[in-house]
């Protein structure tokens, strides 16, 4: 079957660009007739089924629309102009459906219909080429959407989001950025590089029990990574990671009022990218150290 690589592959041997706006509609058409196809499995063929009314009034719910209860949910995405709102009410329908209680001798059905309604998607992302959306995968708890990236570096990504549930203020702020990065939004590019600042300095701030910013900790973070047996040469890499992290943050993100003449006030979504694997890299080493099964062996 046609995939994504033999479709990037046309264009580029035909230097064929397709605006954004059109890829965008065409994806939207694609989902729409996937979510169609859902709606009519037989478990939802009738449309007085209970299970159609209690997903539609859960959409409703969750997706904040107006009327009787129940979410006319295609219409809902065929109304969406942008990949950041399709992002929200396909969203909105996994958490709808994780949500949904289905009898005990209905559930093997159900999981079919899901699996099937996921490998679906997947499809319509191979076919739809500058979607920057990650491949879903459903385990039975409900689907998450995820931007698209570098493989091996989501594998971080998506360990470091469950580690920072001990977190919870630091992972409330990383979470900001990576919903930001995955709706592509621009604008708004800047605030996520904002989020990913204050979530490495909340999480140094719990862990040290102080109120210093990023480039203070200096001493104070040296010194725990010695206590903890960590090399000296990686304890003095870490610190100039962090201390270029921090530098960029400090003169071109918070403090950006007079850029350079050759430097950009808006943020490219591979820069972006580029700050979320850094910061994800820097806590990632740092949650792991701080966990009592670490060896703290001396180096």
């Amino acid at each position: 079957m046609i995939n994504g690589k033999d479709i990037d592959e046309f264009y580029k041997r035909w230097d064929i660009e397709l605006p954004h706006e059109e890829s965008f509609v065409a994806f939207r058409n694609r989902l729409q007739k996937v979510v169609w196809a859902f709606l009519r499995n037989p478990l939802f063929h009738n449309p007085l089924n209970l299970y159609r009314q209690s997903l539609e009034g859960r959409f409703a719910l969750i997706s904040g629309l107006k009327g009787d209860g129940k979410g006319d949910i295609p219409p809902s995405i065929e109304a969406t102009n942008t990949l950041r709102e399709l992002v929200l009410i396909m969203q909105n329908l996994f958490w709808a459906i994780g949500d949904l209680d289905v009898a005990i001798q209905d559930k093997k059905k159900w999981e079919e219909a899901c699996r099937l309604m996921v490998e679906n998607v997947n499809t319509v992302l191979d076919l739809s080429p500058g979607i920057r959306l990650r491949k879903l995968e459903f385990t039975g708890k409900g689907v998450q959407l995820y931007p698209l990236g570098v493989p091996i570096l989501d594998t971080v990504v998506d360990s470091n989001v469950l580690w920072l549930g001990r977190f919870p203020d630091v992972a409330a702020e990383y979470n900001k950025a990576l919903r930001i990065l995955a709706t592509n939004e621009n604008a708004s590019y800047r605030q996520a590089l904002d989020c990913l600042r204050y979530a490495m300095e909340k999480l140094l701030k719990i862990l040290f029990k102080n109120s210093l910013p990023l480039e203070k900790q200096k001493e104070e973070l040296l010194l725990w990574m010695k206590e903890k047996g960590v090399h000296s040469q990686i304890r003095n890499n870490f610190w100039t990671m962090l201390n270029q992290f921090t530098s960029f943050q400090n003169s071109v993100v918070k403090h950006d009022n007079q850029p350079q003449s050759d430097d950009p006030r808006t943020f490219t979504t591979t820069e972006v990218e580029y700050m979320t694997y850094l910061s994800t890299t820097l806590m990632h080493f740092v949650i792991e150290i701080s966990r009592s099964e670490y060896d703290a062996a001396p180096k």
